[in-house]
């Protein structure tokens, strides 16, 4: 009878611990979110990524085909808006522009190390030449070893951190969700990305990405 006692008591304390660890929020400085057994934790550093990541990557999930398009518009954002104090810029005369465009020189090794870094996967080859850019576009083009891409803008969002959840659809990732400022504009729309534990830099990879803006 004893025995009996103390194994319900034990169970007792042990389902007390696990709805514990279960109602633990997302903090302000760090976020936990159990998704089976290997946890996605979320450092400042790693929420002003993903917070990045919301302003250059384009909506896509599990459907979207990955895509030449689909590649050169991640590589494009992802450093377009890049200065020459953080990367390599060149000057380079655009005939069809009449003047010289400022670019920002990548290599090869660093858009894959990006590629995998965000998706985990490897980037196909894709080495569009300049002679095949439409007259007129923001450079974008391949040459010996490097992608070189025209500065431009992005548009002014302001993302902020809003909330992590377990992704109801796949129990092993977590959601993440991100508020979106514009022009003064508080809550103008919702960035909600999906995210997957991986052996990487980050702790994860992402899934997809939607946005939703109010009406």
């Amino acid at each position: 009878m004893l025995k009996k006692v103390i194994g319900a008591k034990g169970i007792f304390l042990l389902a007390g611990v696990i709805m514990m660890v279960s109602l633990s929020g997302c903090g302000n400085d760090q976020t936990e979110q159990e998704t089976g057994h290997t946890p996605v934790t979320l450092t400042d550093k790693e929420k002003t990524f993903l917070a990045q990541i919301c302003n250059e990557l384009d909506d896509f999930n599990s459907g979207t085909t990955m895509d030449e398009t689909f590649w050169r518009d991640f590589l494009f954002h992802s450093y377009t808006g890049a200065s020459s104090e953080n990367a390599a810029t060149e000057q380079v005369y655009r005939e069809d522009l009449g003047f010289e465009e400022t670019v920002v020189k990548v290599s090869l090794q660093e858009a894959q190390e990006r590629v995998k870094l965000v998706f985990g996967v490897d980037l196909p080859d894709f080495t569009p030449s300049f002679e095949d850019m439409e007259k007129g576009q923001t450079a974008f083009y391949y040459k010996d070893g490097y992608y070189y891409i025209g500065v431009s803008g992005l548009p002014d969002y302001q993302y902020t951190f809003s909330e992590c959840t377990a992704d109801k659809e796949n129990n092993t990732n977590t959601i993440v969700k991100y508020t979106i400022d514009f022009m003064g504009e508080s809550n103008v729309g919702t960035v909600t990305l999906s995210i997957s534990p991986e052996n990487n830099a980050n702790g994860f990879v992402i899934c997809s990405k939607k946005t939703e803006f109010v009406k």
